[in-house]
Formats: structure tokens, C-alpha cells, sequence
């Protein structure tokens, strides 16, 4: 083994924990916002939920009528823009992840077949 190729490699393996680093501290500051909002979206909309389930059942709705308005319910807030726009981006998101990977495979192949 050169003394090149082991600069290189180190050289590659400090670059890559950089950016990991870099990236897990953007994500941190912009998904610990993110991820607080969205855990009290999900308690307003329990709460807001079991309000509206304790009202229906107190005037006497039928059982299948409270179905059917949750399930309406359910089914339009999945397709509102935020969501459609969330779920696009964790498909690109995916994507990359799965491109990324492929590549470092690949690398990872051609240099166990370069030292053999």
C-alpha cells in the first residue's frame, strides 16, 4: 500500500464525517422546531378529536355516522398540501438515500477487486 492511497482514504474518511456532521447539525436546528410543532399539532387534533366524539355521542349519533364523518375527516387532512408536499419529499429524500448508498457500494466493490 502507497502512502498516497492512505492519504487519500483518510483524506475521504474526514470529508465524509465532516458533512455527517454538518447535516446532523442542520438537522438538528431545523428538525427539533419542526418535530416540536408537529407533536402539538398531534395533541390539539387528539384533543380537538375526543371533543368532538364526546359531542357526538352525547346527542346520540349513530356509531356509523361517526365513523364515516372521522373517517371524511381523516381522508381530507391527507390531502392537503402539506401532506402531499411531506410525503414528495420523503420520496425524494428515499431516492437520494437509495443513490448515495448505491454508489458507496459500488466504491466499496471496486476497491476490494482493486486489491486483490
Amino acid at each position: 500500500m502507497s502512502q498516497s492511497w492512505l492519504g487519500r482514504r483518510a483524506l475521504r474518511w474526514v470529508s465524509v464525517v465532516g458533512v455527517g456532521a454538518i447535516v446532523a447539525g442542520f438537522g438538528l436546528v431545523f428538525g427539533l422546531p419542526l418535530l416540536a410543532r408537529g407533536f402539538v399539532w398531534g395533541l390539539r387534533l387528539a384533543l380537538d378529536g375526543v371533543l368532538w366524539l364526546a359531542v357526538a355521542i352525547t346527542t346520540g349519533t349513530d356509531v356509523w355516522t361517526i365513523a364515516g364523518t372521522a373517517g371524511r375527516a381523516v381522508a381530507s387532512s391527507l390531502v392537503t398540501p402539506q401532506a402531499i408536499g411531506g410525503t414528495g419529499g420523503l420520496l425524494v429524500l428515499g431516492a437520494l438515500a437509495v443513490v448515495g448508498l448505491r454508489r458507496l457500494f459500488e466504491t466499496d466493490v471496486r476497491e476490494k477487486e482493486s486489491t486483490k
